[in-house]
């Protein structure tokens, strides 16, 4: 049953016109199987948007599935998954953390760390499965720099609140508080840093770090927080 919701999603969710993005919701007939509607609008900002913490959520469970079942497709759909999310983080992200959908553009400070934080794990375990090392790299620069963020710049002070990191958005417009879910895999993510090789982990340090003095990588601005230490 699992194999097959899967493969359906892959068939789908994505979406033809934008590369590795998925809607957020997929509406099937409940006579014949077909699908019905496509849609990011139930915490997306329109139809064919692309709601980041939906992103993040594809990436991650796609990534899950090849764990489980070793299949290529759903590690080449957790791929193309995460390089959706990665190439719209260069363009709507503040400090590495998306907006509550990508293609939002205001409030500028409704951004969302539940998204970054499940990417940030889900990307982690893609990369463990990645043969090719130059991706491999790349994929854990980017979650060194988002946890490098989650974990400075968006660190909630524990006299303010219980939960651990601020600005996450659970359906918009409630944004700008931390979210229980956004804490558990932002924990996860950290975990798996730490289960990440250490030969890994140095060359993804590196990589972040000499891409952030240069301004490169899917066009991302720098990371300021990156040079405040961060990471290790």
């Amino acid at each position: 049953m699992a194999i097959s919701h899967a493969d359906r999603m892959i068939r789908d969710m994505f979406q033809p016109f934008n590369p590795g993005c998925v809607w957020h919701v997929v509406g099937y007939n409940v006579n014949d199987g077909s699908v019905a509607c496509r849609s990011s609008t139930p915490q997306g900002l329109g139809n064919d948007t692309v709601w980041s913490r939906g992103q993040a959520w594809s990436t991650y469970g796609f990534a899950i599935a090849y764990r489980y079942t070793g299949l290529s497709r759903y590690l080449e759909a957790a791929q193309a998954s995460a390089e959706c999310f990665l190439r719209l983080l260069g363009i709507a992200s503040e400090n590495m953390i998306p907006y509550w959908d990508f293609h939002a553009t205001a409030p500028r400070n409704a951004i969302d760390t539940s998204a970054a934080a499940i990417f940030a794990s889900g990307v982690i375990e893609v990369a463990w499965y990645t043969a090719d090392p130059d991706t491999k790299t790349r994929y854990l620069a980017a979650a060194q720099q988002i946890l490098t963020s989650l974990t400075t710049t968006y660190l909630e002070p524990p006299a303010r609140s219980p939960g651990f990191f601020a600005n996450g958005t659970t359906s918009y417009p409630h944004f700008g508080i931390p979210i229980i879910y956004g804490d558990y895999y932002g924990l996860e993510a950290l975990q798996k840093w730490d289960a990440t090789s250490a030969d890994d982990r140095v060359a993804a340090v590196a990589a972040a770090v000499e891409l952030q003095r240069s301004g490169r990588r899917f066009g991302i601005p720098p990371v300021p927080s990156l040079m405040r230490g961060g990471m290790q």
